[in-house]
This record gives structure tokens, sequence and C-alpha cells, in this order.
């Protein structure tokens, strides 16, 4: 297995079609290809095999061909969120071993703060023609040659080190081999809708440096798809390029498609698009539907994964959460679940023992199969917590029903233990998703001197909508044990939100926790 046959098969079969869109710059895959084999001539000249190279750049064209180059070397990538602080990102690039790095446009001075950060010399190379010309990457690019001799590749070889939000501490590297990225790529396309038969059109609307986007999107090329990229998401934007270049397949995240919903008075055409997988978090049904009617023609592919599993390990078919569908009197149950196990990877239930749980009893979600990662770069302690017997264990509460249907109940660490009961804050969550005036809610545990720990929410009300901290908590009330219901709501404009607009649950929690020995 090797990431480079992604391109390779495309280029082979499909050199005229086209490859990437952004703005008004097109390639096709002939284009593509010779491109690739340029950056990838300039790239070695500053790496050797299995070495880092980090790439710092908003969604692009430069950042789709390093994809692919820096695997054609055998090198490594390593993409970095740059909504992260310079800091962390030093950090990264130092943990990394990174030897040089793609400084994408409008990202120098970031990288300028991060740069006096490092106490050792990188090779930088920038998007910008003018920030520095003579390291600038069409100037390096078009003196090198356009050919590139591809060198044999061991499928458990590393080709991409994704460093994923450290929730305790320092952000840890996901090292992913060619294996478990062309296993995630066959994956996926056992369960999209029709792109095998089709040549299909993605648009890029999550960051490019994440999981829930950049190793999923291979499949595109594979099948000799069009990369439609979009520097960042724009909801108005992202409906005009929907409409304009007819595109049939997107990636979201469930605040995204609630960002979607959210555009008044919207008359574009929607037909083309035919699959819209959905992950990263729940996602509220009502949120769900409403899509639904924004996108009618789209399937809509609820899917479960995490960074260290490449990243996909259960998805739920339209069909079973389609309201008006042949499995309709199941769709108000399974419109909760995460689905069942992605063909290729082995899912199951287990308990603190790591043995396996009764069907419909809570326990850690696990995984295996070939898109379990290598482990945790540099830092085998976590790697041995983390992957037991080949299990992956992710860290999220679940059960699976009678039909084998996973339901993710909460995180680990979102877990509320007040009094002695265990609080879901995904349960509470979805109670006042259901309330009409709330577009946006997190729930999650404050201290508490007497129960340890109490439930509280932020929430985000729905614009020209009204509402008070008593009502929200009345209607949970009515839906919920008590002791599981906020005992305070906060209201503010906007959640924080990470990287693929997830939001960012410990900026909130944390103050609430400084300088105290235990967080729970």
């Amino acid at each position: 297995m090797d990431v480079a046959q992604f391109l390779l098969r495309a280029v082979q079969l499909y050199p005229q079609l086209p490859a990437a869109i952004h703005d008004d710059k097109v390639l096709s895959y002939k284009e593509l290809y010779i491109s690739v084999n340029k950056m990838a001539n300039v790239y070695q000249k500053f790496l050797g095999r299995g070495e880092g190279w980090a790439v710092l750049s908003m969604n692009s064209i430069p950042f789709l061909q390093s994809m692919y180059a820096l695997p054609f070397c055998r090198s490594v990538l390593v993409p970095l969120n740059w909504r992260c602080s310079a800091t962390e990102l030093a950090y990264i690039i130092k943990n990394a071993g990174c030897k040089g790095i793609l400084v994408g446009i409008e990202l120098e001075s970031l990288w300028e703060d991060i740069k006096a950060q490092l106490d050792f010399h990188m090779v930088s190379i920038y998007e910008n023609p003018t920030y520095n010309p003579a390291f600038s990457l069409s100037t390096l690019m078009a003196a090198a040659s356009p050919e590139f001799h591809l060198t044999p590749v061991q499928e458990d070889e590393p080709t991409i080190i994704m460093y994923t939000s450290g929730t305790t501490g320092l952000p840890k590297g996901a090292e992913l081999s060619h294996k478990n990225i062309v296993s995630n790529a066959y994956h996926i396309l056992t369960i999209m809708n029709g792109e095998l038969e089709n040549h299909p059109v993605y648009l890029h609307a999550c960051p490019m440096f994440h999981a829930a986007d950049g190793p999923n999107s291979h499949r595109i090329t594979w099948l000799a798809g069009c990369h439609v990229i979009t520097s960042k998401f724009v909801p108005v934007e992202a409906y005009q390029l929907i409409e304009k270049l007819k595109i049939t397949s997107l990636f979201l995240i469930p605040t995204m498609i609630n960002s979607f919903n959210q555009v008044q008075n919207i008359t574009t055409d929607t037909s083309s698009v035919l699959t819209i997988a959905y992950g990263g978090a729940p996602c509220p049904v009502e949120v769900m539907r409403r899509g639904k009617e924004i996108f009618k023609n789209a399937h809509f592919i609820q899917v479960f994964g995490t960074t260290e599993l490449s990243p996909l390990a259960t998805y739920m078919p339209w069909r079973y959460i389609d309201p008006d569908g042949a499995y309709k009197e199941f769709a108000h149950k399974r419109a909760l679940s995460c689905g069942i196990p992605i063909p290729g990877v082995r899912v199951d239930i287990f308990d603190d023992d790591l043995k396996p749980v009764p069907r419909n009893t809570i326990g850690e979600l696990v995984a295996s199969g070939p898109n379990v990662m290598l482990g945790y770069f540099k830092n085998p302690e976590a790697t041995k917590k983390s992957i037991v017997n080949g299990w992956y264990l992710t860290g999220d509460m679940a059960f699976m029903d009678e039909d084998g249907f996973v339901y993710i109940v909460d995180r680990k660490k979102d877990m509320i233990i007040s009094g002695g009961e265990n609080i879901y804050s995904a349960e509470v969550e979805l109670c006042l998703y259901n309330h009409p005036s709330i577009v946006e809610a997190t729930v999650f545990g404050v201290p508490h001197s007497h129960w340890g720990e109490v439930p509280v929410a932020y929430v985000v009300i729905r614009p020209g909508s009204h509402t008070t901290e008593a009502e929200l908590i009345a209607h949970c009330r009515s839906k919920l044990a008590h002791f599981k219901c906020p005992t305070f709501v906060k209201f503010l404009d906007e959640l924080p939100k990470g990287g693929t607009n997830k939001i960012l649950k410990r900026k909130l929690r944390e103050p609430y926790w400084a300088n105290r020995s235990a967080k729970i």
C-alpha cells in the first residue's frame, strides 16, 4: 500500500480531467502530477526519507500538492493547525523534528512568531511569491525537474503525523502509515453514495490540516474527482461554489451544517450535492433535518472516527435515519447513533478491565483494523495506554444496541460525576438543542462543595429569539432527571471553536477548575 498510488492511478487513466480548483486557478490531473513531481524534487533537496516537513497553510493547491509530494519523497507530512498559538506550534515542530516548512499566504507573521521560539534552523518555503522571493515556492518549482523517480516503500512506513489537541497536556502526534491512509480510503469508498461510479466534485470545507478533511479526501484523487478548495469555510461563499461548480460531496462538522442552516433567504441550487458526510460531534436531530431540507438530493451519512484511526471507525447510512424512509420506525432512535462498524474495521465496547460488555451496557468504545495508527510519535508510554492487543481505546463512552448500532454517550473526560451519579453531557446538550431558541449549546461540570461537580450550560440563542435561564432549566427539568439539569446557564454571542468548528468545551471549563489539584 502506497499513498502515491492515489495520484498515479488518476493521472494514468484521466490526465485531462480537472483535479483542483481554487479561485480562478484550475489544474488538470496531468498538471497536478507534474507539479507534484516538481515539488517533490524541491522538498528532496532539504529532507530525507522518513523525515518530517511541516505545512502551515490554509486550504490551498500547494497544500494539496504537498499531500502527494511528501509521500513521493517517502518523507512525512506534518500538517499544522494555524489556529493554535505560536508556542503550541513551536512544540509540535520540535517534537516532530521537522526539517522544513511550507508557509501559506497570510500566515507569514505567525511563522515569524513560531520561528522566534525555535532553537534550530529550518528551511522556510513560502506560497507568497513576494514574501521571500529566493525561497518562494513558485521560484523553486520553476527550476525543478518535472520528472521524479519513485522508490519502493513499505506499507508500515510513516507518511503523516497528525497532532491531536492536548486535553490534559502537550499535543500528541498520531503517526499514520501508508497502510493506514490507504486502508481508510478503501473503507470510505465502501460507504459513499455512488462515488465509485462517478468522478466526485468535493468541496474542501473543513481545514485540510485536520483528519476530517486531509486523509478523508484521498479517495477523491483515487477516483479522479475534482478538489474544490476554499481557503476558509464561509457559508455564503460555500453556497456559491456549490451552485457554480456543481459540488457533489462534502464533509462537514455539525456546527457547519448549522451554519448553512442559519443563512437567510438562500435560493442557491444545491441539487448537485449527493453526499454529505458529517461527524466530529453529535448532530442534533433538528439541525440534521433542516440540513436535509436545504440539500434535498443529498444522502447524509454520519461517521465517527478519531485521528488515531486514520480516521474512520463507524458510519450511519441515511436510510436508517431518514424520517420518511423504509426504516422510519427506527429513525428517531437511530438518529442518535453513530452507526455500525465501517467495512474493514472491528468495533466493540469494553469495560475497565478491557473485556467486552453485554449489549446496551455503557463502556469504552474500542476499534481495531489496518487503520489503527502506528502509535504516538516519540511517546511510547501514551501509545501503550492507547493501543492494547491491537485495539485502540478511543476514550469515548458508548453502548451497542441489540442490532449492533453504536451510541456514543460522552467522552470519558466529559462525563460529569455529581453525587455519585454519572451525567453524560451530550444527553443534556441534545435536550437544550430541542428548545426552539437554541442555536448552539455545550454542557460541562464545574466544582461543587457538596456534590463534587454539577452540570452547567453555555448557549447561543437564535437571532430574534428570546429565552431566559429559568426557562431553559425548566425545559431540561421537564425532560430529564433533575440532577442532570444545568444548575446555571450562561448566554454567549458565540461559543469558542477549534480548527474544524468543533466547540472547545475545555476553554469554557478550565477557568472553573484552575488551581485545583483534581479536575473531577
